[in-house]
């Protein structure tokens, strides 16, 4: 429903308009391959590099410029929330749902090239959203189309991919989106995980002490909708 500059700009603040308490707006606008407003046939956007050519760079401080670049244009709209950055690992080369969306393929260059991205965000008045907890760099399965399943163990994701949110919670994040993907080894059935308490109040919540707000990724993404409640354990 991006078409205009005009007609977005004028559409937030009509919404803007309508509450009692300041909203939050947010935007799916990561660089790369998502990016919602390249294509205003009014205005000229940047085209922000995929975050893994970045994160190829390991320069920080160009990261973080590139968030600031990134969260400008969008606040230009009203704009004050985005659901980025990733902090995914892309340790699987099947993956292709996240790819050339994660910052790097092993834990600390996303932590590294993450941080700072959100840094240059929050400097331009954006509330970054770190997702797709517990971690969506190890599937091969897209969750827009199908249910991913990752096998790793609790030990397995404390020693890979809970390292990146572990370093955003210290850098005091303020929003998580928790991911549509199921880990058995961890929960004992195929509950996704924006499903399961053992995932979101268990290890967000009361093992990595997460106190600010939790989001899910869209809620009709066909990982959830293709779910059998009845066949949900192992």
């Amino acid at each position: 429903n991006i078409s205009t500059y005009e007609k977005t700009t004028e559409y937030i603040k009509n919404v803007k308009s309508t509450a009692s308490i300041p909203m939050l707006i947010g935007i799916d606008q990561e660089g790369g391959r998502v990016q919602r407003i390249k294509n205003l046939s009014d205005a000229n956007v940047l085209e922000i590099p995929p975050m893994y050519s970045l994160g190829k760079t390991g320069d920080v401080k160009l990261s973080e410029n590139v968030g600031r670049v990134l969260a400008s244009e969008i606040a230009a709209f009203g704009i004050n929330l985005d659901y980025a950055p990733s902090l995914d690992i892309f340790s699987n080369p099947n993956n292709t749902v996240i790819g050339d969306r994660a910052f790097g393929s092993d834990h600390q260059t996303v932590i590294n090239m993450a941080l700072p991205f959100a840094k240059g965000m929050e400097q331009e008045g954006i509330i970054p959203v770190y997702k797709h907890f517990p971690g969506h760099g190890d599937t091969d399965a897209d969750s827009h189309v199908e249910l991913p399943v990752v096998n790793k163990t609790k030990e397995e994701l404390y020693n890979n991919e809970l390292l990146t949110f572990k370093a955003a919670i210290e850098n005091n994040a303020q929003v998580i989106m928790v991911a549509h993907i199921a880990l058995p080894n961890v929960t004992g059935d195929y509950t996704p995980a924006t499903l399961s308490k053992d995932i979101v109040t268990g290890i967000l919540r009361e093992e990595l002490r997460f106190d600010g707000v939790v989001t899910t990724d869209a809620v009709n993404m066909s990982a959830l909708a293709a779910v059998s409640y009845t066949h949900l354990t192992l």
